[in-house]
């Protein structure tokens, strides 16, 4: 079960820019923070932040980042506000957040 009562972990979205996901969770300071948006239409969308350690997590609708571009590999209309099928493939998330904002892990 998901933990969306505490706001804690938003603190994610902090910074994106210059953080590599999985990233360290607020919550619980594990590296298991994980980030996704999807535009709907023009720069407007949904936000997800979640742990999969801790399974904190917090959804948000807004402006979406300049820079996302919405990846194949999501199936919008499975999309809830709760991260489930976002966590199923939050390797690959990570991955694309990471490209995307020109973070690569270099492990």
């Amino acid at each position: 079960m998901w933990n969306d009562s505490s706001y804690a972990v938003a603190d994610i979205f902090d910074n994106i820019e210059n953080t590599v996901f999985p990233a360290e969770c607020p919550v619980c300071s594990k590296r298991t923070g994980h980030i996704f948006f999807y535009r709907h239409r023009d720069c407007y969308g949904g936000a997800w932040v979640w742990c999969s350690n801790c399974r904190s997590s917090s959804h948000t609708s807004g402006k979406v980042p300049d820079w996302w571009i919405n990846p194949d590999f999501v199936d919008s209309r499975k999309l809830t506000a709760l991260p489930d099928v976002l966590e199923k493939d939050r390797i690959h998330i990570d991955k694309w957040v990471n490209i995307l904002t020109d973070n690569i892990i270099t492990d």
